[in-house]
């Protein structure tokens, strides 16, 4: 059982003198933020249970940019961890940040919004930031933020993240008009394709006509909460990381991890406090959740 530790400290995790010396910025950081002192179908190699598959024992952590469909070694037997800012509050931006950085991750961000933690993100030799730019108004015919294009969309994005090389739409909107304004904006990877672990299918990265690479991701933690009320039983990221067979590309998003999301109840019925990081901070789960799955990972992925 997860036991909370009072709310100024509750944050924190372990830290050691990963590059750049993050360690004692990251503390006077959350100290600050605390306000305390001191496209189209996807490749399928073949269908069969991954669980069945020989593996070696230890998978390098990659960023998704680094994938290349020429070079089958740029993601065969690595692992790629990305995370949707998804308009997170700074406080539970920070805990995923402390989180990978205390065991020495790579990981691919798709940012949302500006925020002072992206001068942070940016100075991690271990990180690389993408977009994730939300359609989902346009598509609606409501957009509430003056948007009147899927282009502008974007253009915002790359703006606020010009190195951007890597996007994911928010709720993984799609259309092969999107994927040719990503390339036409320089983005080179689109992860968008979702393929539930539990389908047992053995994917690989593609190339699409505009020069794109297209990387399937096969585990994320809201679509976990939502299979576990179905009969599909989806394969955790720990089977994942030590017996799957396809490309390895697991998705958190900070505000599940703060929360130690177990069930989307939890966080759908504190939207009015999203924004809060101290408030939501009184609602994180006790028992195992989305948090412990990405401590877990995250552990065993420095083990081995």
């Amino acid at each position: 059982m997860l036991i909370l530790p009072p709310a100024e400290l509750a944050i924190r995790t372990p830290i050691n003198n990963g590059p750049k010396n993050w360690g004692h910025a990251r503390s006077a950081r959350v100290e600050r933020t605390l306000g305390v002192s001191a496209g189209i179908s996807p490749r399928i190699i073949s269908s069969m249970e991954p669980q069945e598959q020989s593996m070696p024992s230890r998978r390098d952590a990659a960023t998704i940019s680094s994938i290349d469909v020429r070079k089958p070694e740029s993601w065969m037997h690595r692992w790629f961890l990305t995370i949707d800012v998804d308009w997170a509050p700074d406080e539970a931006i920070a805990d995923t940040i402390d989180l990978l950085q205390s065991h020495g991750v790579a990981s691919t961000w798709m940012i949302t919004h500006e925020t002072p933690l992206l001068s942070e993100l940016r100075r991690a030799s271990e990180v690389e930031l993408g977009i994730h730019p939300n359609f989902n108004g346009l598509l609606e015919g409501h957009d509430t933020r003056g948007f009147s294009s899927a282009s502008a969309v974007i253009e915002n994005l790359v703006a606020l993240v010009p190195e951007a090389k890597v996007v994911r739409s928010h709720s993984v909107a799609q259309s092969s008009p999107l994927l040719d304004l990503c390339a036409e904006h320089g983005l080179s990877h689109d992860v968008n394709m979702f393929i539930p672990s539990g389908s047992a299918n053995i994917c690989a990265p593609w190339k699409s006509w505009n020069g794109m690479t297209r990387v399937p991701y096969i585990w994320e933690d809201d679509v976990w909460c939502l299979y576990e009320a179905t009969d599909q039983r989806e394969i955790t990221p720990l089977e994942i990381y030590t017996s799957y067979k396809g490309i390895v590309v697991i998705n958190f998003h900070p505000i599940h991890v703060y929360l130690n999301t177990e069930k989307l109840e939890r966080y759908e019925s504190l939207r009015r406090i999203h924004q809060n990081g101290r408030e939501l901070l009184k609602h994180r789960y006790e028992g195992y959740g989305t948090r412990n799955r990405l401590i877990d990972l995250l552990s065993m992925a420095v083990a081995s």
